[in-house]
């Protein structure tokens, strides 16, 4: 979450005033972990907590190592009907925001918006 949430924090008003999206991150983190976090590094949006690993296990992003889990850094652009519209498993973090941008604007014009 790190660097992707960074760059999706200084860019947060173009995805969300500008295209009318909503940006969450979800972390495997406790609560207070996440709460920390986000004041830290002032995120403008929502960092949920998934203690228990069962949305990050819906969207396979969920690893568990005999000594550690963890949530996989995935992206997922979600559309208006709740339908995966796209899915990032590989990002260039210095990229990204960009690249989630333009495929926000890509899909809000194929969808008559």
């Amino acid at each position: 979450m790190h660097g992707r949430g960074l760059q999706f924090s200084r860019r947060y008003g173009a995805v969300d005033q500008a295209l009318g999206a909503q940006i969450v991150g979800v972390s495997i983190d406790s609560t207070a972990s996440n709460a920390e976090f986000a004041e830290k590094y002032h995120l403008p949006f929502p960092l949920l907590a998934d203690k228990d690993g069962a949305v990050a296990k819906r969207y396979g992003a969920y690893a568990d190592w005999t000594v550690a889990r963890f949530a996989r850094r995935y992206t997922f652009l979600i559309d208006a009907q709740g339908k995966i519209a796209k899915t990032y498993l590989k990002v260039d973090t210095s990229k990204h925001s960009a690249e989630i941008i333009a495929d926000l604007k890509q899909l809000s014009s194929s969808s008559g918006k």
